[in-house]
């Protein structure tokens, strides 16, 4: 709300949620479930534009562990779904954009299957 009213800006939702992204591979030791949780804290943030695909994958990247690359991602797609719908999540993960963006960061083949599973 705060954002969409002009009261946040996207620096203000980047910053703390970095922290959340880059360190969330450390938050799964105690919380087997925090990745999924991390995809439903995405999803409205997306959503509203406050972050974006280019954001996550540069966040996702500094995951020490490659097969996080990928829960993170699923996650926010899938959480998205639930929470915003088919087409609100494939305008903001299928961009001609944002498909570069998560290609580089997972590979070709590893983000088309998600994609054909997810979207």
């Amino acid at each position: 709300i705060l954002y969409k009213a002009g009261k946040l800006t996207k620096s203000d939702v980047e910053v703390p949620m970095a922290d959340m992204v880059e360190f969330i591979d450390s938050f799964v030791v105690d919380s087997p479930g925090a990745i999924g949780f991390l995809g439903e804290l995405l999803a409205p943030f997306l959503d509203m534009k406050a972050l974006d695909i280019k954001w996550l994958c540069e966040k996702t990247s500094m995951l020490m562990n490659k097969e996080d690359h990928k829960k993170v991602i699923q996650h926010a797609i899938v959480e998205m779904k639930k929470a915003c719908g088919d087409g609100a999540t494939r305008a903001v993960f299928g961009g001609p954009n944002e498909v570069k963006a998560l290609e580089q960061l997972l590979g070709a083949g590893e983000f088309q299957a998600i994609a054909a599973q997810c979207l």
